[in-house]
């Protein structure tokens, strides 16, 4: 397989995890906007928070959009709210605004 083949089967997988992310958690991501960012990969999404105390905490590798969706207040909490920020940087915030 070439490199523009491996290059084009990426982001045609990451394109994939768009679309579900966009059909599968529409109502979360309205329901949270400017809390959560759901950032597609090649492999996966990953949660992002965008809160001002905790920016750019959050989870990878999420396979499961159900239960993410089902299970969404929760995880956020684990993930992106109730834990420690770690070193706070002034990217991780611009980031997150």
């Amino acid at each position: 397989m070439s490199l523009h083949d491996e290059q084009k089967a990426r982001l045609e997988a990451i394109t994939a995890w768009a679309v579900r992310v966009r059909t599968t958690l529409s109502d979360t991501l309205a329901a949270h906007a400017g809390e959560v960012h759901f950032r597609p990969g090649s492999t996966g999404v990953s949660m992002v928070g965008l809160l001002p105390d905790r920016p750019q905490r959050g989870k990878s590798g999420i396979k499961n959009l159900d239960r993410l969706a089902r299970d969404f207040e929760v995880l956020f909490a684990r993930y992106c709210r109730d834990i420690e920020q770690g070193r706070a940087t002034g990217e991780k915030a611009l980031q997150s605004a």
